[in-house]
């Protein structure tokens, strides 16, 4: 795997390239090409690009970097776009895989990095059988449900938290998806981040997911959380945010109303993800739930 990085060179990049060598994949510059960039074809070829914009102090550097993204978008060779914490896109950037990270944190680069190379390394005959496969199996989707509706029975909410992210974890994961680890940020951020292979092309960044368990039914509690995580959301390159929630006692089942939306947050139960799950693969699912929230209305199963 050849990779060709542009960044701007006062930007602290041995990180990132340590990361690529653990990775087995070959780094280079457009210099060392052999051939201009701008105009001819390298050999050997490059597979995808990794591009770098950090806080935009330097314009110049910056506008090398957009000039190398256009280039790679022109060849339709894949680009891997790492922005600066709190760094805005430009618009026209909308659509390939962007990754909001700091560059010395090679453990948040590696896990979407690994999973850019996946997508990337993917054998395209491979991709319609597993497209076509729901995410859960009946029997894998009954025993979810069996699972639930323990955590529904439990006389504390308190004792059963982690058994209700786990069992949510695993939902999630299938051979489509990755599923980050959980993150310990309570009702401040995210709990975990979530990938779709078949998706990637179209999400352009990963899905982050909150996990909410409550003791009462309550649609005002969901409705404060769901507006929360969409303000944390804004801050954020990503394409929405997808908050799971299980009332224990007597589940309700059934879609959220029009009023209890987020602009950038799909609110859905536990037990209605399961059953959507049952009937098509996530990759399905992440992207209908993405073109509701970019026309701005309520998702529907």
């Amino acid at each position: 795997m050849r990779c060709l990085l542009t960044a701007d060179l006062d930007l602290p990049s041995e990180g990132l390239r340590r990361l690529m060598r653990r990775l087995e994949v070959d780094v280079v510059k457009a210099g060392q090409l052999g051939v201009d960039w701008l105009t001819q074809t390298p050999t050997p070829s490059v597979d995808f690009v990794c591009a770098v914009l950090g806080e935009g102090k330097n314009r110049d550097a910056e506008a090398a970097v957009l000039v190398d993204i256009g280039v790679a978008l022109g060849r339709r060779i894949p680009v891997f776009l790492i922005l600066a914490p709190l760094r805005r896109a430009p618009l026209v950037l909308a659509g390939i895989t962007q990754v909001e990270a700091d560059l010395r944190n090679e453990d948040a680069l590696e896990l979407h990095l690994k999973q850019f190379l996946r997508a990337l390394r993917r054998k395209p005959e491979a991709q319609a059988p597993i497209a076509a496969i729901p995410a859960l199996s009946l029997e894998s989707a009954n025993i979810a449900h069996a699972r639930l509706d323990e955590i529904s029975q439990a006389n504390s909410a308190i004792g059963v938290v982690a058994r209700f992210e786990r069992l949510m974890l695993d939902v999630l994961e299938s051979p489509d998806t990755e599923v980050s680890a959980l993150l310990a940020t309570g009702d401040m951020g995210y709990d975990a981040a979530l990938w779709a292979n078949d998706a990637s092309p179209i999400l352009g960044g990963p899905v982050l997911v909150q996990l909410k368990l409550w003791k009462n039914a309550s649609p005002h509690g969901l409705q404060r959380a769901v507006e929360t995580f969409s303000a944390q959301l804004d801050a954020r390159q990503v394409p929405f945010g997808l908050l799971i929630y299980h009332w224990m006692g007597k589940e309700q089942h059934g879609h959220l109303s029009s009023e209890l939306s987020g602009a950038r947050v799909v609110a859905i139960s536990a037990h209605d993800l399961v059953d959507v799950l049952s009937s098509q693969p996530l990759s399905g699912l992440l992207v209908a739930m993405r073109n509701a929230v970019t026309h701005g209305v309520p998702y529907r199963a």
